[in-house]
């Protein structure tokens, strides 16, 4: 069973370790290069952690990833609609985790009063995709070559939507 923290200053070597394994990936993530320690440290710091926090998932005693919920838009009109987010470490993929991970990170959303979350995937990210299909969520949006990296490859974002009642 996977439990959950809400993420320390002392997580983000790992917070930070489990995002850049998946940035030449590819499939997963817009960035092109790895972070910097430093950079998450801002982006930490710099966040509302009280209604937005990230969390650390953990099986027994061991991280096996983080996910976190952001606000959408910075907009009045959009205050209860959040965007999901979940990253495995590499060794913990294909494990079963991921449904487990959604799970707990829609109950949090609930908890601090979302209505609606938001995933944006890359459209080739076939078992995430299916993940939140899976869970109820529906594809809301569907933009083709939006992502242009360095190299010139492209990928299709496709956002998926969960309305709670």
């Amino acid at each position: 069973m996977i439990k959950i923290s809400t993420a320390q200053p002392s997580d983000l070597y790992f917070i930070n370790h489990v995002y850049n394994q998946t940035v030449n990936l590819r499939y997963v993530t817009a960035d092109s290069f790895p972070q910097s320690n430093l950079k998450r440290l801002e982006n930490y710091l710099f966040k509302d952690l009280t209604q937005f926090p990230i969390y650390i998932f953990f099986e027994g005693n061991k991280r096996i990833g983080w996910g976190s919920i952001n606000l959408f838009y910075n907009r009045e009109a959009y205050q209860k609609v959040g965007e999901v987010s979940i990253y495995l470490e590499k060794s913990n993929i294909g494990k079963g985790y991921s449904k487990e991970c959604l799970s707990i990170l829609e109950k949090e959303a609930k908890r601090v009063g979302f209505k609606t979350l938001l995933a944006y995937i890359f459209n080739n990210n076939i078992a995430s995709v299916e993940l939140f299909k899976k869970q109820g969520y529906i594809e809301s949006a569907m933009f083709e070559e939006i992502a242009k990296f360095k190299d010139y490859s492209t990928q299709d974002l496709v956002i998926l939507r969960k309305e709670f009642t």
